[in-house]
């Protein structure tokens, strides 16, 4: 393997020639504003979260349907050995 590293040419730009500074494109026509960018992401993470609690809420509210429902049966069930006796 070190043998096929010693065949690869230098590359041709050195370390020292490339730009080690920032340097802004000028001319660019695609500018966003950094606080519209924040309050849209803020407005997309609490419309998220807000459908989120709403579909939990949704589901809770069936499922106490649900125990309430099989809580009655249960009671009739009860009643109706209780008087078989």
């Amino acid at each position: 393997m070190p043998a096929l590293l010693d065949a690869l040419p230098p590359p041709q730009d050195a370390p020292s020639d490339r730009s080690t500074t920032f340097q802004p494109v000028t001319g660019g026509a695609e500018q966003r504003d950094g606080m519209k960018l924040m309050v849209t992401a803020y407005a997309i993470v609490w419309l998220v979260l807000l459908g989120w609690v709403i579909m939990v809420w949704l589901r809770q509210r069936v499922l106490d349907d649900r125990i309430r429902e099989l809580s009655g049966t249960i009671d009739r069930i009860t009643k109706t050995r209780i008087h078989r006796l």
